[in-house]
């Protein structure tokens, strides 16, 4: 082999170290994985300070880049945001779209192409039959705000940028790359609330079925839970972190649309693919997981999940001990992590 084909042999040989960066308002969530003949492996997790996304096209950073820790600089990248203005869904099409135009997949999901350019991904969930509509899942991201967060990135060492998305989407496919979910054909969903977003994803035979998204997120609850025991933030978080106080009603309250959306797609799925769901996850912090949990009804059964546990040979002293009750924040950057490692 010649020195160019080993050059393009070593530039074109899959990542086997990324660091995913979740990018949500309460911090930037990075874990660091590692593929081995082993397997996939957690080597390094830390909390790094929140940073203000100024995306205006005529905006200059007003910040430096991220420093990373030795224990989650990786050798490449994966960049995710659970910024509103980025959007995910399932479309069903019972017509012909055209995947090549990228301004009817934006039409689509409710974006004005006006609004400013975006990068748009799409991948067919689920082809269409004789008797079945196709599933597109369908994501986009406003460019100046990719752009924001690859601008983040250390200017200097060997972090160099491989995969740029959605939170959201990461989340999804954390949970259904979950080893331990391997080869589970059983309808089964799940049901993540994080800082900045909540969502629905419920599976049959292995695919994605339904798909919904919220703005409702952590930050929400803290708001109602401040205002409703007239509490400071810490001991807000602290009380949705370890469920101390009976907050059932309000949870029931700001749940309201997540849970009638749940009992809708799964209703819905069920006669349309001939099926019952048989196992609900729930992610997120444990006052709101305890409350979904034990509304689990008919023959579903409820469990909690977050993508860490999935993964548990873990160097020791590689997760921070402050979080080790919040599991759930991982969830988002493992999910980022797997798409460059274990692309689909």
């Amino acid at each position: 082999m010649s020195s160019l084909d080993k050059l393009k042999a070593m530039l074109n040989r899959a990542p086997t170290d990324v660091v995913g960066l979740d990018f949500a308002s309460n911090g930037v969530r990075a874990v660091r994985m590692k593929k081995t003949a082993e397997g996939l492996a957690v080597v390094g997790a830390d909390m790094l300070p929140a940073v203000a996304m100024d995306v205006s096209e005529d905006s200059t950073p007003k910040h430096g880049g991220l420093v990373l820790p030795a224990n989650v600089q990786g050798r490449f990248a994966a960049v995710v945001s659970s910024d509103a203005r980025a959007v995910l869904k399932l479309i069903r099409l019972p017509e012909q779209l055209d995947l090549g135009h990228p301004e009817q997949v934006l039409a689509r999901l409710g974006i004005d192409p006006a609004q400013g350019e975006c990068r748009v991904g799409t991948q067919v969930a689920q082809p269409a039959t004789a008797k079945t509509e196709a599933l597109l899942l369908a994501a986009a991201l406003p460019e100046s705000l990719a752009t924001s967060m690859l601008d983040l990135l250390p200017k200097v060492g060997a972090v160099a940028p491989r995969f740029v998305g959605l939170s959201s989407l990461s989340v999804v496919n954390a949970f259904h790359g979950d080893p331990r979910l391997a080869g589970y054909e059983t309808a089964h969903g799940l049901i993540h609330i994080d800082q900045d977003f909540s969502l629905l994803a419920l599976f049959n035979q292995g695919r994605l079925s339904q798909l919904r998204t919220f703005s409702m997120g952590m930050a929400t609850f803290m708001k109602s839970t401040m205002e409703m025991l007239g509490v400071d933030e810490e001991t807000a978080a602290g009380v949705l972190a370890d469920g101390a106080f009976d907050i059932s009603h309000l949870i029931e309250q700001q749940t309201r649309e997540l849970r009638s959306q749940y009992v809708g797609c799964r209703d819905f799925m069920e006669r349309g693919e001939n099926c019952t769901l048989k196992k609900l996850h729930v992610s997120g912090p444990a006052a709101l997981a305890t409350a979904f949990l034990k509304g689990a009804q008919g023959e579903e059964a409820g469990e909690e999940w977050n993508a860490l546990d999935g993964y548990p040979d873990r160097l020791p002293g590689s997760m921070p001990d402050r979080y080790a009750a919040q599991p759930w924040l991982w969830s988002a950057a493992i999910g980022a992590c797997l798409g460059v490692l274990e692309p689909s």
